[in-house]
């Protein structure tokens, strides 16, 4: 087999001879979206044009560590960094900030964002790290935009560190944390342990959980 080798240095937009790339996503027009430790770049398959955002301003990503990477049913890109929050690219020259609050549920909870999760209606799901139980859940409403969050604290003692989100059912997501496996309810937003014969209940790091097809 054959690679194509593409360097993140010698092109406009960062100034440095090596990065590390973190996460890998490709959007619905298959370009190509890559988290680095040195900030975000873009690939653009069909003109192999590599783009750097390194623009100044409140909400930049130039030297910023981005985390994770994901998009939505309505094309736009959600940006997970260390230092800067989560942010929302929309095709526009500029990426919308969603700040962190320990008091103001409206906010997402604190820390890095290091997953996201689509459900089937469309609501996007991301859990924060980094600040024990202050950090937690968070969700936004595709028709709305408003974001809901709960800390850690809030959805049960035992909780934190959510590493992955996968579907469970309709209603029902599961959740990877560093205390073993968890059942979501959508609905009422409870919270119940899932049992894993032979692995300790709260010893566990489960840092990926996938279901097969046969269930």
């Amino acid at each position: 087999e054959t690679y194509d080798e593409f360097r993140l240095s010698n092109f406009t937009g960062t100034p440095y001879d090596e990065v590390i790339v973190l996460n890998i996503h490709s959007d619905p027009r298959n370009r190509i979206w890559l988290a680095t430790d040195k900030g975000l770049f873009l690939f653009d398959e069909s003109t192999s044009l590599l783009t750097g955002f390194s623009e100044s301003g409140e909400n930049s990503l130039h030297e910023s560590i981005v985390s994770s990477l994901n998009s939505d049913a309505f094309g736009n890109i959600w940006i997970g960094t260390y230092s800067n929050g989560l942010l929302k690219y929309e095709e526009k020259s500029y990426f919308r900030s969603v700040r962190s609050s320990l008091s103001d549920n409206s906010k997402i909870t604190p820390g890095w964002v290091n997953v996201f999760f689509e459900s089937l209606n469309g609501t996007v799901w991301f859990p924060t790290s980094g600040f024990g139980i202050e950090s937690g859940l968070n969700k936004t409403d595709p028709q709305t935009g408003i974001i809901s969050s709960y800390p850690y604290s809030e959805l049960i003692d035992y909780l934190y560190g959510i590493s992955d989100i996968d579907l469970l059912s309709d209603t029902n997501l599961i959740l990877s944390t560093f205390t073993g496996l968890f059942n979501l309810n959508t609905e009422s937003m409870s919270v119940s342990r899932i049992e894993t014969p032979g692995i300790p209940d709260t010893s566990a790091l489960i840092n990926r959980y996938y279901k097969d097809r046969l269930g």
